[in-house]
Formats: structure tokens, C-alpha cells, sequence
């Protein structure tokens, strides 16, 4: 029915990631002249850093010393740890920064990331890296930033540069645990976020505006207070292609969160527009709040945005738990999208769980569609294990609906696979092995048990 993502262990994948971007982040055939500035740790002080016999020792003394010269366009960093002190490391246009040397390449292409790690620090006390007003033209490959700590981006605060082949590792912050902007964020490109934490929103990335694309990256284990477990972004647009999202949460401790819930475990987007594509979602998950309809999205929340989900898997996702007035709390163990309008096609929703309703997928108002998709052993508490759409207007055509349950814990009649309360219409779909409440397989909350034309059940 759809292609499929390759299934491969999370450490591997890590791995595998990790050596490929070692490898092929590293094959830039620039060859050092003099654009090129050098920093070595153990390099004697008060050197140019016009080549490695006279490199600069400190980082931070070789980026200001090329801020008011243009002609300067690469500085390659040794290998080593570089701490940026209480003020942090200023980007700047038309610059690159490469790590992964050793200390006596003449190529970029004799670098490599892995072998001779360029470790960018904050020690757990500082921010890392100030991108300020810098667009895609700075560039920053092949570096370990981990540890930093801010208000605003852990690791890096502002600004729009590249980053290739980098990891994010253990960073903090209450907005933005890797990365924070006020106006998008910088592309990233195989890069891989690892257990950073924002006390609010976006555990690894968090943007106010503006667009974020990240391709070919891995997240893994990174959490938020209240919303956006690995990505938030308001008022933006979200491009994602080629990216793995692990075992990221919402936790429910931000601000608010006692009332409000937190929503979206690995990404949340608020008045945008988002493009998930190819991409594999496992093991995220958000706490439930207090009240009964709160810690949506498992993996995804869309709030009033446009959502187009193409080629993705979601396995194992969950939203909520039981509340603090002890009743299930959480729909869309997947997905879950408030108005605007979602489309979803050739994807695969597995053993997801939503405890108050929507086992897989939940769409409140609006309008979505559901095109060539699997939805295998998902289940809610309630109402719709496979999807639910409350005054929406729901479209599924030839998808698979098989072995979904709803347990209608609350008592509230609900559909075993489709819950729902607005228009819906379903072609070309079979449906197995459902079981749940009022209606097995389907229910209109409003218009009573669904007619299915052109299916198998």
C-alpha cells in the first residue's frame, strides 16, 4: 500500500548517521590559502593563525580578530574543547567553521568528525554560539556542541547559519534546549539532537517565527516542559525530510501546564504550516494535565495550521496517561491537529495510544484527508482508536484499518476505528478486527453509526 521506512535499531541508526556524515560532511574539496585562518589548542600563544605553525589558540581570539575582515571566508578548528567563557561565540557572514581536523590537513577532504572530535562547549553554565544577524552564508560543520546554557538556545541563540554534520548534546534552556530564534532558525542538515531539555518549549529547537528545515537528522530523547518535545516553531513554516524522531516528551511541568496539558511530544506548531516527509516517529510521548482534554499529540501537534504528512511512520507514540482527577487524559497518540485543514497520505500508524480518544490520529474542526494509509493496533480509552474528528470534515480513501481498539473506559459511546462528529466520508478502506464501543467500526457522535460505501469490514 506504501512504502515503508527501513527498520533498523535506534543506536544503529545513530551510528550509521554518525559515520556517514564523518565521512561524507567531511569531503569538501577546499584547500587552505589565504582565506583560511587556523586554531589549535596546543598552538604556542600569540600566533596569526595564517597557517598551523602560527595558528591562534583560542577560538573566540580568532573570530574576532576576522569580524572586520571579509577576505578571511574559513577558519578550520583542530580538534580539542573550546569553551566560549561568560559571552559567546559570534558567527558572521560568508564565513565557514569546520572542525574534525587534527591539526596538519592541507584539504578539507583529509578532515574527519569522528576520529578527531572539535568539542564546543558551555560547560553547563553558558550559551555557545551567537549567530546574531547571520543568514545561511555562515556555516558551522562538523562540531560536538554540548552543555550550554541560556535563557534562549542552550547551544546556540539567534541568527540563520548552517550547520553540517553537528551534534546537539545535552543542552539547556528554557526556550530553544539547542537552539533558540526569534525569526526562524538556521537549515540543518544530518545533524543529530541528543537529550537536550527546555524548561518551556522546544526541547532541541525552538523558533518564534520565520522557517526551520531539518533533513536527514536524528532526535533523540529530548524534552520540554510544555509543548514541543524536540521542535516548536509559531508562526512559521516546518519542512522535515529524512528524519528520525525517538523517544522525545513533553513531561508536563511547564508553566500553564496544569491546565493547559502539554502537547506535541516531538513536534508542535503553532499558526503555521508544516511538511513531514519521509520521516519515522517512535516512542515520543506527552503528559497529561489535570483536565480530562489535555497532553495531545504524541508526536505531532498542529495548532490552526496546515499539515501535510507524506510518506511517514508512527509507532508506538503516546498521548496522556491518567489525570490528576483520575480519569484518561490525552488524545492523538499520533497525531493531533486543531482546525486548519491536514492532509496525510502513503503512512503507517502503529500501537499508538491516545487514552481519552483518538488511538492514532485526532483533528478538531476543519477539514482532513486520509489517502493510502495503515493503521495497525492503535488504542484509545475512548472514542476512535484509529482516528477520531470532532466537527471536522474527515476524507479516507483506501487505507487499512486493522486490529484497533477502543476501551470507552469514560463511558462514551465512540467508534472501535473512526469517531466522528462532523462530515465524514470513507471509500475503497478495510477495516479488521475492530473492537470498541456503541459502533465497532465507526460512529457519528452527532449523526449515529456511519454507512461505509465501497469497503470491506
Amino acid at each position: 500500500m506504501h512504502r515503508t521506512l527501513a527498520r533498523i535499531p535506534l543506536d544503529s541508526a545513530v551510528l550509521v548517521l554518525w559515520l556517514f556524515v564523518s565521512i561524507v560532511g567531511a569531503r569538501t574539496l577546499h584547500a587552505q590559502g589565504a582565506n583560511t585562518r587556523f586554531v589549535r589548542p596546543n598552538a604556542p600563544a600569540g600566533g596569526n593563525g595564517t597557517s598551523w605553525a602560527t595558528a591562534y589558540n583560542n577560538l573566540k581570539t580568532a573570530l574576532n580578530a576576522v569580524q572586520s575582515n571579509p577576505a578571511v571566508t574559513q577558519i578550520w578548528v583542530a580538534e580539542g574543547t573550546y569553551y566560549p567563557g561568560t559571552t559567546r561565540f559570534n558567527l558572521r557572514n560568508n564565513l565557514a567553521l569546520y572542525g574534525g581536523v587534527l591539526g596538519n590537513e592541507t584539504q578539507l577532504a583529509q578532515r574527519n568528525i569522528t576520529l578527531h572530535e572539535t568539542i564546543l562547549t558551555g560547560q553547563g553554565t553558558h550559551g555557545i554560539l551567537a549567530g546574531g544577524t547571520t543568514n545561511a552564508t555562515a556555516v558551522v560543520a562538523g562540531f560536538p556542541l554540548r552543555d550550554g546554557f541560556a535563557g534562549l538556545g542552550g547551544a546556540v541563540a539567534d541568527g540563520r547559519p548552517t550547520f553540517r554534520s553537528c551534534r546537539f548534546i545535552g543542552n539547556r534552556a528554557t526556550y530553544g534546549g539547542a537552539v533558540g530564534a526569534g525569526e526562524g532558525t538556521p537549515p540543518f542538515d544530518q545533524c543529530v539532537f541528543i537529550e537536550n531539555t527546555a524548561i518551556e518549549a522546544g526541547g532541541a529547537i525552538r523558533a518564534s517565527s520565520g522557517s526551520v528545515t531539518v533533513s536527514g537528522c536524528v532526535f533523540e530523547g529530548n524534552t520540554a516542559g510544555a509543548s514541543g518535545g524536540a521542535i516548536q516553531l509559531d508562526n512559521g513554516v516546518l519542512t522535515v525530510n529524512g528524519c528520525e524522531f525517538v523517544a522525545n516528551a513533553c513531561v508536563g511541568t511547564g508553566s500553564g501546564t496544569s491546565l493547559l496539558g502539554s502537547r506535541g511530544g516531538a513536534v508542535y506548531i503553532y499558526q503555521g504550516t508544516v511538511s513531514l516527509t519521509d520521516s519515522e516517529f517512535r516512542l515520543n510521548a506527552v503528559e497529561e494535565g489535570y483536565f480530562g482534554n489535555v497532553g495531545d499529540g504524541g508526536a505531532v501537534y498542529a495548532y490552526q495550521s496546515t499539515l501535510a504528512i507524506t510518506r511517514c511512520e508512527f509507532r508506538s507514540n503516546t498521548a496522556g496517561g491518567i489525570s490528576g482527577i483520575g480519569l484518561p487524559a490525552g488524545q492523538g497518540g499520533a497525531v493531533s491537529a486543531y482546525t486548519g485543514t491536514a492532509v496525510v497520505v502513503d503512512s503507517l500508524f502503529h500501537a499508538n495510544v491516545g487514552f481519552r480518544g483518538a488511538g492514532a490520529l485526532e483533528k478538531y474542526n476543519g477539514a482532513i484527508e486520509v489517502r493510502r494509509c495503515e493503521f495497525v493496533g492503535n488504542e484509545t480509552g475512548s472514542e476512535g482508536a484509529a482516528i477520531s474528528a470532532y466537527q471536522a470534515a474527515l476524507t479516507v480513501i483506501d487505507c487499512d484499518f486493522i486490529a484497533n481498539r477502543s476501551t470507552t473506559a469514560l463511558g462514551i459511546s465512540g467508534g472501535g476505528t473512526i469517531n466522528g462528529g462532523g462530515s465524514v466520508r470513507l471509500v475503497g478502506s478495510r477495516i479488521v478486527g475492530s473492537e470498541g464501543g456503541q459502533a465497532a467500526v465507526a460512529y457519528m457522535l452527532q449523526a449515529g453509526p456511519l454507512p461505509i460505501p465501497n469497503s470491506l469490514i
